[in-house]
């Protein structure tokens, strides 16, 4: 009764496990639409909606510059982003048809309709629905959605900054300004998550942004056997 109970309480998430996150990277075709918008919702902690804002032209000395949706005020955001994402990008705008102020050069909408159609040729877990309350009522929704990048790396950050300050509050504090929230509060409770359901305890010791090396390999079970990236 008591795992039961353990089990219950412990059940919300809407993360994207670490191993899982490494699958998809390498189902995903290199230098395509999909592959340069997920890594940078990976690296960059952005919303789906704001792929739409990211320009090549903000991109300098490894850090990339939007502003953040939902009202937030003029203030910009600032992500370090691999070297090996940004060759990626080029080869992305290189090879397709982009607008010269657009990084992807498609809407979120389009993102997402382009997503969920490549689902049915990831691994099945990315093809997985579970029942969940969602604007008030019970709907049969995707066990790993786009939106879990976000919350990935609000979590990835929390404890980059709760090792570097050995300090919960200031760690939160720290995150909800990375990602623009209006108060800490908000980052608690909707944004970090558990890091067991992220299976990521070897990568604590890294931010998003340094995981494009782990991305790219192709073994997935040295991560499951505890190997820590080199």
């Amino acid at each position: 009764m008591k795992d039961e109970i353990s089990q219950f309480y412990e059940s919300e998430s809407k993360t994207i496990p670490f191993p899982n996150v490494f699958e998809l990277f390498q189902n995903l075709e290199y230098g395509s639409v999909l592959s340069v918008g997920c890594k940078l919702l990976h690296e960059t902690g952005c919303r789906i909606s704001e792929l739409n804002t990211l320009k090549p032209n903000m991109i300098y000395d490894g850090v990339i510059y939007f502003y953040p949706g939902k009202n937030q005020g003029s203030s910009m955001r600032n992500e370090r982003i691999s070297e090996k994402l940004q060759n990626e990008i080029k080869r992305y705008r290189k090879y397709n048809r982009v607008p010269g102020n657009q990084i992807l050069g498609v809407d979120h909408s389009t993102f997402r309709r382009y997503f969920t159609r490549e689902r049915k040729r990831l691994p099945i877990e990315w093809n997985e629905k579970e029942k969940q309350m969602f604007r008030g009522e019970f709907m049969w929704l995707y066990k790993f959605p786009l939106k879990g990048f976000r919350k990935n790396f609000a979590t990835m950050v929390f404890f980059y900054y709760w090792k570097k300050y050995g300090d919960t509050d200031l760690a939160t504090i720290h995150t909800a300004k990375r990602m623009k929230h209006s108060s800490k509060h908000m980052t608690a409770i909707h944004y970090i998550s558990d890091v067991d359901k992220l299976n990521c305890k070897n990568y604590l010791h890294s931010l998003p942004f340094q995981n494009y090396d782990v991305m790219a390999q192709k073994n997935l079970l040295d991560y499951c056997n505890g190997q820590i990236p080199k």
